[in-house]
């Protein structure tokens, strides 16, 4: 059952179509789930292209370059947002793109998660908290 969890969580972050073991009264039954693309997290090759979405790249990758040894932008972490708000003004705006002031990774990935949720007041805390764990676990310098 590890495996299959773990294949589902695979497929969670490539956008793919995944089987999905449902636990309902001891009956085990299987299904077909598709995953919603909006606020999805993963790798940006393998999210971009979600039509009316925008893949973020969370850390701003023109500062991620210079602080985190080699740091390539196709294969670092993004989540799916709106186009509205990341590329189009929108009524909150658009995020962030200042470079001022940013020192560290670590410091980087606070300010895109306060600008995450100025942006897309929507955004579900459990999908910041998820790009935060992985932006960790992927760059050792988020640790400093």
């Amino acid at each position: 059952m590890l495996k299959t969890r773990i294949q589902l969580r695979i497929n969670l972050i490539l956008n793919k179509p995944s089987i999905c073991w449902v636990y309902f009264l001891s009956v085990l039954s299987m299904g077909t789930c598709k995953i919603d693309p909006q606020y999805q997290v993963g790798v940006y090759d393998e999210i971009k292209g979600a039509e009316g979405l925008d893949a973020h790249h969370a850390e701003q990758k023109a500062v991620m370059k210079k602080l985190v040894k080699d740091y390539d932008m196709y294969t670092a972490l993004c989540i799916n947002v709106p186009k509205i708000g990341h590329t189009i003004k929108g009524t909150n705006g658009i995020v962030s793109r200042s470079t001022k002031g940013m020192t560290s990774a670590r410091q980087l990935l606070v300010r895109d998660t306060k600008e995450l949720r100025r942006g897309y007041p929507d955004i579900p805390n459990s999908k910041l908290q998820e790009l935060i764990d992985m932006n960790k676990k992927l760059y050792p310098e988020m640790r400093k």
